[in-house]
């Protein structure tokens, strides 16, 4: 049985973090939520991923040729997998997503100074009652 990811992350600056904040799209409003309801996003394949604005293309790209250069790696038994463009510096880092095709919350972890320090892609393994 392979594992599950409970969790992915993408470490942005080594400060540390004093703050969490629901990552929202314009729009969104958290104080519309009700108890148990979050924004977040969607997973059809089983596999979610970070990727920047300036990844967009290079990953359509990718997609659209056929070819797919992905630098794939297996840690613990979690898939893992890098796409990167060195000319725009363009990232795309996937990973497994917990319980598979859903809808996750995505946490932003803020400095003092209120700059983004990380971001957590919460996998829901674990639900309160």
């Amino acid at each position: 049985m392979s594992p599950r990811v409970a969790a992915g992350g993408l470490l942005i600056r080594e400060e540390q973090v004093t703050s969490w904040e629901l990552g929202l799209l314009p729009g969104q409003d958290p104080r519309l939520l009700r108890d148990g309801e979050w924004y977040g996003f969607g997973v059809d394949s089983g596999t979610a991923c970070f990727m920047d604005a300036a990844a967009v293309q290079t990953a359509a790209s990718a997609i659209a040729s056929g070819e797919y250069p992905l630098e794939e790696k297996e840690v613990g038994g979690v898939r893992t997998a890098h796409l990167g463009d060195p000319a725009t510096g363009a990232d795309v880092i996937a990973f497994d997503s917990g319980w598979g095709d859903g809808r996750y919350p995505v946490w932003l972890g803020k400095t003092r100074s209120h700059a983004v320090a990380c971001f957590i892609a919460d996998m829901l393994l674990f639900q309160p009652d």
